[in-house]
């Protein structure tokens, strides 16, 4: 329900009586006290002739001069109220400050007010882009009859080649060779020393021989590795060797080496490691500025009988918008003026999102002929990610977050020592399966817009605003303003109170 915090009056019924003037030349101010009746939109409020007030009847009737009628409306959004509903308050008894005296109007004023849904808006500002799900892709001599060896430089890179990509850092991936000592010495130079095995060999200070190839191999046994322990069929052989290759998978038994133009026989053993990125990309945007939007319409009019019988209504404003971003009105005549003032908002502010750690990932199109494959892709408001600054590399150069970049893969730590596509986890696709499969369990789940906030009935989710794009939501807490309105009433007569009056609900 609406709700008002207003003086307590009574709709007033009067028996006909005679009328008798007593004109008085003075001004003065007086305050309304208001009759709130709660409503749904009804064909009464088109016409305005079914609204049930009774014309007030009493036995005395002074003629004042007034400056106006000084209107305060208190209103009141609850958080269960998601729709818009019109309201009608009467003013037909208003409060005398300077004679301490409370009046009836011979006219009543019937202010209809419609409040819009209250919105919290998040202006967004854009950071990056990052991909759906970049996932590894392995050549090697087992999985193509025609693989020329893996070359890890930019001009002579499968991983080039093979994606029609052009070449930047990192793009050319990496091998991964059966003797792990030749893949630490490889990772050592590739990446400055920036691995977990700098302090074994610097410390053993000697060329990487079999004592320091079985060391290291001892230690990979007991290193973290980003998915399950490796599998028995990867177990080394009595020659420091493993049977098959732990990332690459092929089979490290073999040294058979097919005719061909190879510039070292070596390189047809190992297998080659690519980064491939999906036709889904997402806009990562931050939550830069927060505001809070509610608007009310309101219109005003004047009642008054024919002949004692008919209702007419006299029209003061009608439609007038007031919101927290357009807060004052004043009609040609400068007779009507309404002020909007918004009372909720103090220290204590409410936001669903954290405009300091949440991050926005909306999908972009993709071209037509692939969109099946990804139903990501689809505009989807509810569906849009929800992630905390710190899982999204802004860089590109951090494993197992959003924004997993060709540095992060080539760099990650003991990169031919854990199984395929360590370092790609995380990505906003396997979110979006998260989130999707938690729906078809019936439970909540982690990532889609729609488990932090409650979308607008009757707005835009998605909107610009001066040019900038601009997420609005339902706002889920109590929200009170306060509508001012001050109404010339020079020639509306005040009645005096009087013995004869009967109040009736």
């Amino acid at each position: 329900m609406y709700k008002y915090i207003l003086f307590a009056t009574l709709i007033v019924s009067i028996p006909f009586q005679s009328i008798l003037c007593e004109l008085k030349d003075t001004e003065t101010k007086l305050q309304a006290i208001i009759t709130p009746i709660d409503m749904l939109y009804r064909d009464e409020l088109n016409s305005l002739n079914q609204i049930p007030i009774h014309t007030n009847r009493i036995k005395k009737r002074s003629n004042i001069k007034t400056k106006g009628i000084y209107i305060t409306i208190w209103l009141k959004k609850n958080t269960q109220e998601n729709d818009s509903k019109h309201q009608v308050i009467i003013v037909d008894k208003v409060y005398e400050a300077e004679t301490n005296k409370a009046r009836m109007l011979i006219n009543p004023y019937i202010v209809v007010i419609q409040q819009d849904e209250v919105l919290e808006s998040y202006k967004l500002k854009y950071i990056k882009t990052v991909n759906s799900e970049a996932k590894e892709i392995v050549f090697n001599k087992e999985s193509n009859s025609h693989y020329p060896g893996c070359y890890a430089d930019v001009k002579r890179s499968i991983c080039n080649a093979m994606a029609e990509v052009i070449p930047v850092q990192y793009s050319e991936g990496f091998c991964c060779s059966c003797k792990m000592a030749v893949n630490i010495q490889r990772q050592m130079n590739d990446c400055q020393g920036q691995t977990r095995f700098r302090h074994v060999v610097h410390g053993r200070n000697a060329l990487l021989n079999e004592d320091i190839e079985t060391l290291i191999s001892r230690m990979v046994d007991n290193i973290d590795s980003d998915d399950e322990m490796i599998a028995n069929d990867t177990e080394r052989s009595s020659s420091g060797t493993y049977k098959k290759q732990i990332r690459g998978g092929q089979s490290c038994e073999s040294t058979n080496t097919p005719a061909g133009n190879l510039d070292e026989e070596y390189r047809f053993h190992e297998s080659s490691h690519c980064l491939q990125f999906s036709d889904l990309w997402y806009n990562v945007n931050k939550l830069e500025s927060t505001s809070y939007r509610h608007s009310l319409t309101i219109s005003i009019y004047e009642k008054y009988t024919m002949d004692n019988i008919v209702p007419l209504y006299r029209k003061i404003i009608s439609n007038v918008k007031l919101s927290n971003n357009n807060k004052n009105y004043e009609n040609d005549e400068s007779t009507v003026q309404a002020n909007y003032v918004a009372l909720t908002f103090g220290d204590d502010q409410y936001y669903s999102l954290d405009t300091n750690s949440d991050r926005l990932l909306i999908p972009e199109k993709v071209p037509l002929i692939v969109k099946h494959l990804y139903p990501q892709s689809t505009d989807d408001p509810k569906k849009y990610l929800i992630l905390n600054a710190n899982n999204i590399s802004t860089k590109g150069d951090e494993c197992n977050k959003a924004g997993v970049s060709y540095e992060a893969f080539f760099k990650q730590s003991n990169r031919c020592g854990v199984k395929r596509s360590s370092c790609l986890n995380n990505q906003p696709s396997h979110l979006w399966k998260h989130d999707m499969d938690a729906i078809e369990s019936g439970v909540p789940g982690s990532y889609f817009l729609e488990n932090f906030v409650a979308f607008p009935q009757n707005a835009k989710v998605m909107q610009k605003v001066n040019g900038t794009e601009t997420l609005n939501l339902h706002y889920e807490m109590d929200y009170t303003s306060e509508l001012l309105i001050h109404k010339e009433t020079n020639y509306n007569s005040v009645l005096t109170t009087s013995n004869y009056m009967r109040y009736t609900l």
